[in-house]
């Protein structure tokens, strides 16, 4: 597809805003809108192909054909590479009439059940600072608006540029400097003249810099008025505008940095293929649940756990029979024990595909008796200052209140690794209080338990988990940091143990008595009171807006948090 000129008629002007963005901001900003699925409904994107596309002017004289260059890039390159350097370059050759750089991606959906893959092509216009997407439709000569998933700007194309009211100095360096001003107008259209830009609400006397350019956020409409939504579109521009000013101003000062990193022991592909296949199988336990707790928040929130244990356990599995031949196969399945399971209902989906465990709680549950009969959860009470489970492979322990600084111990006791995944603070016999400065008392409490962990002889690991709940961060310790086998290693993770002991001023664990609140209503509780800014998850990166967002066609729910 050749690139489109801004200035074809059937591009029609949505909205626009001022805008305080140089064209290194502007650049950038666009590569990660490209990249990174920042739409709410898509799951990731691949890139296709990349090519720059640079018309010359003829060598021949008395010849005006131009001459096309085609520059190919794999999609590793894309990341690390600078459009704002390919725009200098390019403009800095006088041969060079124009410059475009063109992307084909493909967008898979969240929710692959109801919601098609698609394909589309972004042209960005390197000298006119402007990007355009287009939909690759099946029948590009009769494009079907009713065939455009609705995670997709309802148009047959949408474009953003940036107009700069002065001329591009190629010549000087690209600096990042503080942002100069925020977006006022909450994306509604500012007055042409400059001195009518109305004075940014920053708490300060003296009004912020001039805005340097204006943003625009352009369609080419659907012919059936049917799909001509102009109010639609006009909210989704707003926000996008809003959101590109906002990442071109952290683009200023800095760069954006990502302060929550996903999929840091299991691949987002692994654990998506986990997740989609348990939720076909077990999702009708949400009608069936017996429980007064949620069974939205605790079946999704089980799916997803086990989801990533198995991801991990399969890749863990993968490496064991690599290192090990003779002593591990395909067959293998490791083993575990889920300390304070609850409802037990995670240990029997771990069960269900062909891991030998079982779950260990002071109380049991109605559903329990529900459960096939090779699901064993066990109602007794645990002592962690000796507890230990010979021959078994994982400590698995989920909101295991005050279990959960024990558990990095009864790992090394048992010479398991272990996950847990923290909800209310609890020290070895009571309350945990303390709070570090400048962190909330929820992630003093994670950097206390992974201080237990390495203090264990673990190597720590930390994974956000993709659950509906805001206390959602899991600290693993898949390896260990000690020889097993060197008894003066074994004595140091001894004598490091005591000293935790003595520092919390530990003196005896007294078990949860049975009549007491119930370990998931206490944790529902103390999810709910929680602040979910303390988690600090992707939800920090604005996203964009899309068609079905501002519509809001889907209700939001718990499932859709975690799918």
């Amino acid at each position: 597809m050749e690139p489109t000129q801004a200035t074809s008629p059937a591009w029609k002007e949505i909205t626009s805003s001022a805008s305080w963005a140089q064209p290194e901001d502007f650049w950038d900003t666009i590569k990660r809108w490209v990249l990174a699925p920042f739409y709410k409904q898509i799951h990731k994107i691949v890139i296709l192909s990349a090519k720059l596309v640079l018309v010359k002017k003829s060598s021949a004289v008395g010849e005006n054909t131009n001459i096309v260059e085609d520059n190919l890039f794999v999609a590793e390159e894309l990341p690390d590479l600078s459009l704002w350097e390919l725009e200098r370059k390019a403009a800095l050759d006088p041969s060079t009439v124009s410059a475009h750089f063109i992307i084909t991606r493909r967008l898979y959906p969240k929710d692959y059940t109801r919601k098609i893959e698609m394909e589309d092509r972004v042209t960005m216009d390197l000298f006119k600072h402007r990007a355009e997407f287009a939909p690759c439709f099946p029948d590009p000569a009769k494009p079907d608006a009713s065939w455009l998933p609705h995670y997709y700007v309802q148009a047959l194309g949408f474009a953003m540029q940036l107009s700069l009211f002065h001329a591009v100095d190629y010549t000087a360096e690209p600096h990042r400097e503080e942002a100069a001003g925020e977006l006022t107008d909450k994306g509604t259209p500012l007055p042409k003249k400059d001195d009518d830009v109305p004075t940014a609400s920053s708490g300060r006397s003296s009004s912020p810099p001039r805005p340097t350019g204006r943003m625009t956020f352009e369609c080419i409409l659907f012919s059936d008025p049917k799909y001509q939504s102009l109010p639609k579109l006009v909210r989704i521009g707003n926000v996008n505008l809003k959101t590109m000013e906002k990442w071109c101003k952290q683009y200023r000062a800095g760069g954006y940095v990502k302060r929550v990193h996903h999929d840091v022991v299991v691949s987002r592909d692994a654990y998506t293929a986990q997740y989609r296949k348990l939720k076909e199988k077990y999702m009708y336990w949400v009608e069936q649940w017996e429980e007064t707790t949620d069974p939205q928040k605790f079946v999704y929130e089980d799916v997803g756990i086990a989801a990533f244990l198995l991801a991990m356990w399969e890749s863990e599995r993968e490496q064991l029979i690599k290192q090990f031949p003779d002593k591990y196969n395909s067959d293998y399945r490791q083993s575990f024990v889920d300390l304070g399971c609850g409802n037990g209902f995670l240990v029997y989906l771990l069960v269900s595909e062909g891991y030998r465990g079982q779950g260990i709680d002071i109380q049991k549950r109605k559903i329990w008796d529900k459960f096939p009969a090779n699901v064993r959860n066990v109602e007794e009470p645990i002592h962690p200052e000796t507890a230990k489970y010979e021959g078994v492979d994982w400590i698995l322990a989920n909101h295991s209140d005050e279990l959960t600084p024990w558990v990095p111990f009864i790992a090394a006791r048992t010479n398991a690794r272990f996950w847990v995944l923290p909800c209310c603070e609890w020290n070895f016999d009571k309350r945990f209080t303390a709070k570090r400065k400048n962190l909330s008392r929820y992630l003093t409490y994670l950097e206390y338990v992974k201080e237990i962990a390495t203090a264990c002889g673990y190597k720590v690991e930390v994974e956000p988990m993709r659950i509906p709940s805001t206390r959602n961060v899991s600290i693993v310790g898949r390896t260990r940091t000690i020889d097993v086998n060197n008894p003066a290693d074994l004595e140091t993770i001894t004598r490091n143990q005591e000293e935790l002991l003595k520092k919390a001023r530990f003196t005896t664990f007294q078990p949860r008595a049975r009549d007491q609140k119930s370990h998931d209503a206490q944790c529902s509780a103390c999810d709910e009171s929680h602040e979910s800014h303390e988690v600090e998850d992707d939800s920090e990166a604005p996203e964009a807006a899309t068609h079905s967002d501002v519509d809001q066609a889907e209700p939001s729910s718990k499932r859709q948090k975690l799918e």
